[in-house]
C-alpha cells in the first residue's frame, strides 16, 4: 500500500526505501540463504504468513513487532535533530491565515517565510524571516529561510553566519552541516568543508551528500587515501553505480605515487572516460 497509495514523489521514495530497509533486516537477521526460499515460496502462491512462519520460523504479526523495534533504535540518531518537511509549507494560503491568526508569533513567522520560498517570492521569505528572527534571534525556520534566500542571491557569507546561528541556537542535523560544507567550499576552504562533512555523516551516514563532498574535498586536497575512503562509502549506497565501482579500480593499482594517482581516483568521472576510451 505504501506503492499503490503514493501520491508525490517523496511518498514513493519513502515506499522504496522502507522496502530496502526491510529486507536488509531480513538478511540481517535471518542471513542471505533464507531470501531464495522466501521467493520460491511466493512464487508457489503461499501467502506471506505461511512464507514467514514456514522459512523464517516466525510469526508475521512477531516479525512485525521486532522490525518495528528495530526501526526505532535505527532511527533514534534523528531524533531532535534539525529538518525541514517542506511538503508542510506547500498551501501558502493557509499558512498566511495562520499567520494572520498569531501575529508576532516567530514560529508563524518562520513557517510563512518557508512558504514564501515554496512559492519562490523570495522577497516576502525575507521580510517573514526576519520578523521572526527580531523577535526570537535564534529562530532555526527564520534562519533557514534567511540561509535559503541568501543561497538564491549568491551571498554564502550570510548564508553560512545564518546556518551558524541555528547552531548557537542549540539545534543541529545533517542538512546544516551539508550546507556548511558546501558554503566552505565555495569559500575555498577544503578542510574546514571535510569537517562539516564528517559532522555530517556522524549524524546520517546513509545518505551520499557528505560523501560526495568528501571527493570534492579530496580532489582539492590531492588525497588519495580520502578518495578511497570517499568511494566506498559511496559504493556502499549504490551498488549498481558503475562509474563508482570504476573509480574503486582505479583507486586499487599498487606503486602509484599520490600525484600519479590523485587524478584517476579522486575524480571517479575520469575513471569512466578512460575506460569508454580504451573500449573504443
Amino acid at each position: 500500500r505504501a506503492f499503490t497509495d503514493a501520491r508525490t514523489p517523496e511518498d514513493l521514495m519513502t515506499a522504496y526505501y522502507a522496502s530496502f530497509v526491510a529486507v536488509r533486516y531480513l538478511v540481517e537477521r535471518f542471513g542471505f540463504a533464507r531470501m531464495r526460499p522466501m521467493l520460491v515460496a511466493w512464487g508457489r502462491g503461499e501467502r506471506t504468513p505461511d512464507v514467514v512462519r514456514s522459512v523464517l520460523g516466525i510469526e508475521l504479526e512477531q516479525l512485525g513487532e521486532d522490525f518495528t523495534g528495530y526501526l526505532r533504535e535505527r532511527l533514534a540518531r534523528f531524533d531532535g535533530q534539525f529538518h525541514i518537511d517542506f511538503s508542510r509549507y506547500r498551501d501558502l494560503a493557509a499558512v498566511e491565515r495562520e499567520a494572520a491568526a498569531h501575529p508576532g508569533e516567530p514560529d508563524a513567522l518562520g513557517a510563512l517565510a518557508l512558504a514564501y520560498l515554496m512559492h519562490k517570492d523570495y522577497a516576502g521569505a525575507e521580510r517573514a524571516g526576519l520578523a521572526a528572527i527580531r523577535i526570537a534571534p535564534m529562530h532555526p525556520l527564520g534562519h533557514f529561510a534567511l540561509t535559503r534566500v541568501a543561497l538564491e542571491k549568491g551571498d554564502v557569507k550570510r548564508a553560512e553566519r545564518c546556518l551558524r546561528a541555528i547552531l548557537r541556537g542549540g539545534a543541529d542535523g545533517h542538512i546544516l552541516r551539508i550546507l556548511l560544507a558546501r558554503a566552505a567550499l565555495a569559500q575555498s576552504r577544503p578542510r574546514d568543508a571535510l569537517v562539516e562533512a564528517e559532522l555530517a555523516l556522524k549524524l546520517d551516514s546513509d545518505r551520499p551528500e557528505a560523501w560526495h563532498i568528501m571527493l570534492d574535498v579530496a580532489e582539492k586536497l590531492s588525497d588519495p587515501a580520502l578518495a578511497r575512503r570517499a568511494l566506498e562509502g559511496l559504493v556502499a549506497l549504490d551498488q549498481h553505480d558503475r562509474v563508482l565501482h570504476l573509480g574503486q579500480v582505479q583507486a586499487l593499482p599498487e606503486g602509484v605515487t599520490p600525484e600519479e594517482g590523485a587524478s584517476w581516483f579522486v575524480n571517479p568521472m575520469t575513471a569512466l572516460g578512460m575506460t569508454e576510451t580504451m573500449r573504443s
